[in-house]
């Protein structure tokens, strides 16, 4: 699988804590509920957007010149 360009070290850090939430808990229910509240609070998708957002501005930012 191709890496994605705009992936970076905040990137893999949020989603790592994330992934490692998840684990922590061995229950399924416990699973559940970290997994709604970690969605619910947008954490690791608002960096991870955010991150894509600024590399295709920076990539884009050259030919509109």
């Amino acid at each position: 699988m191709k890496p994605l360009a705009h992936w970076n070290e905040n990137c893999k850090n949020v989603a790592t804590k994330a992934k490692n939430a998840m684990h922590n808990n061995k229950t399924l229910e416990n699973n559940c509920i970290n997994y709604i509240r970690v969605k619910g609070m947008l954490k690791a998708q608002h960096v991870i957007k955010s991150s894509a957002r600024e590399y295709w501005q920076d990539f884009c930012s050259p030919l509109h010149k």
